[in-house]
Parts: structure tokens; C-alpha cells; sequence
């Protein structure tokens, strides 16, 4: 076998990134990120906070119809990502939608462990020095404590690849 390469493929895992739409550089670098170590996202979200943006609008300012259709395309993504990630909010950071997201993913826990025929969802939460919230519902995910969010996405892939 001189000379020959071998390449060892890893099946790519499909997760879905919730985090503060206060921190949409944060996240979308996270989408980004991810990505780029076979981390794929059912769902960048981060590009409708810009449209809103760019609207001149806030994401709350949306006209309901539009808030409620993006909602639901969230919950869709989080129920068709075989992983959930949260980035943990920074200090000072408000957030509302990861937490449903959270909340919605932990929902689907329980219930696959309640024998309903739903596949197992794993949770991480990835927390910095900078992210100061912790929640009583982070306790059904796993705690990634790393030194920023490409180390916590790091240890999150090495984690749902089995590494030891």
C-alpha cells in the first residue's frame, strides 16, 4: 500500500443552531462554521432576521402571519434535525426563539423516552466565558463548556461522532 490514501468518510449529521437573533453575527458565523466540519443545518434562519432587517423592521415588528409562518418553520427544522445546538445567550443578550426551540427539542426527548416512535435528539448547549444564562431546562442537554463557539462546535461534532 505505498503511496495510496485512505479517506475515511463521516456520515454528515443534520443539526439545527438555535441562539439569540440579538447575536445574528454570532450565529450566522455558528451556521457557518458548522457547516465547514460537516455540520449541516436544517434550517439557517439567520438570513430572514436579515430580510427583516433590511426591511427596517425587527424581528417582532413582523406582521404576525409572517412571525407565525417563520415560527413554524423553525419547529419543522428543529423536528427534522437529528441534533439540536444552543448557543448559549451572551450576557445582556435577550432572546426568545431559542428557548421555544429548546423547549420544543426537550418535548421530543421526552416523548421518544416515553416509547412514542420518535428517533433520539440529542441537546447541546454550548456555553463560553461570555454566556452568562443558564436555564432549569438545560438540564435535559448536554453541557458544552468550551473556550468559544468554534470549540464548543468542535466538541459537539466529536461528541455525535462517537469520539472518545
Amino acid at each position: 500500500m505505498t503511496g495510496e490514501r485512505v479517506i475515511a468518510f463521516e456520515r454528515q449529521i443534520r443539526i439545527y443552531i438555535a441562539g439569540s437573533s440579538a447575536e445574528l453575527g454570532r450565529c450566522e458565523r455558528a451556521h457557518a462554521y458548522a457547516l465547514s466540519i460537516g455540520l449541516p443545518s436544517t434550517l439557517d434562519w439567520t438570513g430572514n432576521i436579515r430580510n427583516a432587517i433590511a426591511a427596517g423592521l425587527r424581528e417582532h415588528e413582523l406582521p404576525y402571519e409572517e412571525r407565525s409562518r417563520l415560527s413554524r418553520a423553525d419547529l419543522d427544522a428543529v423536528l427534522r434535525a437529528e441534533a439540536l445546538v444552543l448557543l448559549a445567550p451572551e450576557k445582556g443578550s435577550q432572546s426568545r426563539g431559542c428557548w421555544v426551540e429548546l423547549g420544543f427539542a426537550i418535548c421530543l426527548a421526552m416523548l421518544h423516552r416515553g416509547g412514542y416512535e420518535l428517533p433520539k435528539k440529542p441537546i447541546f448547549v454550548i456555553r463560553t466565558p461570555e454566556t452568562a444564562y443558564e436555564s432549569l431546562f438545560e438540564v435535559e442537554g448536554t453541557q458544552v463548556l468550551a473556550n468559544n463557539d468554534r470549540h464548543g462546535f468542535d466538541l459537539v461534532r466529536g461528541l455525535l461522532h462517537g469520539a472518545p
